[in-house]
């Protein structure tokens, strides 16, 4: 399996569940039935773009850069089904924007200061990355 791949679907699960966690004009049937479909993504990783971080990041590095991403969806999903006060659940969604920002900037360190992939540059920008 191509970790570079897992890598994208896993940032980009992890971007639709703040996308939808922000949304608030989503009832909660919806958020939860979202909710379900974005973390389903993750059982078919992405087929295009992880060749070219696969290339660039060690394997070692990447494994490491899954499992914080992993354990940010799951806190954030679990986050998300809780009954918790809206504002700890804001708390929780920044927490996740900041991880997807921090393996971008980890992408970008170790290839040249490049994001490799558009969907990557794309989860850059609707993040406001450049400005963390």
């Amino acid at each position: 399996m191509e970790y570079g791949n897992q890598m994208i679907t896993m940032l980009q699960v992890l971007s639709n569940l703040v996308v939808i966690a922000q949304a608030i004009d989503l009832s909660t049937r919806k958020k939860k039935s979202r909710i379900e479909e974005a973390s389903d993504r993750l059982k078919k990783p992405f087929k295009v773009g992880g060749k070219s971080i696969d290339q660039v990041i060690d394997k070692e590095t990447l494994r490491i850069m899954i499992l914080n991403t992993e354990k940010s969806i799951k806190k954030l999903q679990n986050v998300l089904e809780s009954d918790l006060p809206q504002d700890q659940k804001e708390l929780e969604i920044e927490r996740a924007e900041k991880v997807i920002c921090n393996e971008l900037i980890r992408v970008r360190k170790l290839n040249k200061n490049v994001l490799p992939t558009k969907r990557l540059e794309k989860l850059w920008e609707s993040h406001r990355c450049g400005k963390v």
